[in-house]
């Protein structure tokens, strides 16, 4: 979304920024899927190249920060609501937010609603350490690939992985 409204990557901060100064005016997709416990923003990131496309079709001016906001509201709404749905289902304890979303302070916000409101303790990552995912990513590639630490053709990513609670 970031590279379809003309920012360098990675654009989070920036679509933050944008959307602190727009209106959350343009509708745009909540994300669903067949798995409610799964993400895919394809049909929102579809939604608002269609958007942009049509006003430059039309030679129409659009506000950049309204879409930002109402982009960032679509994203945010889906994690939140994906989030609330796991915690009536499995109970937990705690929540935890991670990652390079986890700059985001709408979301992050979002999370402090979502954990009081079911007496969760949530532990975020600091924003400082919560940043571009492949960034992270490749700094530990690299420390491996310094230390001679190297995987074969059959290593596999595996995103259902059950970590030990502390």
């Amino acid at each position: 979304v970031g590279r379809i409204m003309g920012l360098q990557y990675p654009a989070g901060k920036d679509i933050q920024d944008m959307a602190a100064k727009g209106k959350e005016n343009i509708d745009l997709p909540i994300a669903h899927t067949d798995n409610d416990f799964d993400f895919s923003f394809s049909g929102l990131k579809s939604a608002v190249l269609n958007y942009v496309h049509h006003h430059q079709q039309v030679d129409q001016e659009y506000d950049r920060n309204d879409l930002a906001a109402s982009f960032q509201k679509a994203v945010v709404k889906a994690i939140y609501d994906k989030t609330k749905l796991a915690i009536e289902e499995f109970s937990p304890k705690q929540l935890l937010l991670g990652g390079g979303v986890a700059a985001n302070i709408a979301l992050r916000r979002s999370m402090e609603k979502l954990a009081k409101e079911y007496g969760l303790d949530l532990t975020e990552a600091p924003i400082e350490l919560s940043g571009d995912n492949a960034a992270m990513i490749g700094a530990a590639a690299y420390l491996n690939f310094q230390d001679g630490i190297f995987s074969d053709l059959s290593l596999n990513a595996e995103p259902s992985l059950n970590f030990p609670v502390m």
